[in-house]
């Protein structure tokens, strides 16, 4: 079949203008996948690794990021939503009563004078 002798922007075809809407596609199915990591994130409980079975139901294990997240993230927050965050909240508690009672050996005074 013999080669068109056509150039691109006489059929119509305009490659600059479908690379752009390709970039511009690219672009939001980047911003979208952002959105939705952050959005598990704020529904996601760190793995105590001595934990077997999720805190809340419909949470899966994601072993390679540490965390339980929930399985459906439209399905578990309406019912679990709530119980997540105060869960969350207890944890992040929790670390930062223990990061408060560990002294700070950088600054003289805080383990008393060693003389």
């Amino acid at each position: 079949m013999a080669k068109s002798t056509k150039s691109t922007k006489a059929s119509g075809f305009d490659a600059d203008k479908y690379l752009e809407e390709l970039e511009e596609e690219s672009r939001k199915e980047k911003e979208a996948a952002k959105k939705k990591e952050a959005r598990i994130m704020e529904y996601s409980i760190p793995w105590n690794m001595t934990d077997r079975e999720p805190p809340l139901p419909e949470m899966k294990l994601n072993a390679w990021r540490f965390r339980w997240e929930p399985e459906n993230l439209e399905e578990f927050i309406p019912k679990y939503g709530e119980d997540c965050k105060r869960i969350i909240a207890e944890i992040n508690a929790e670390k930062k009563r223990r990061l408060d009672t560990i002294p700070d050996v950088r600054r003289p005074g805080l383990l008393g004078d060693r003389e």
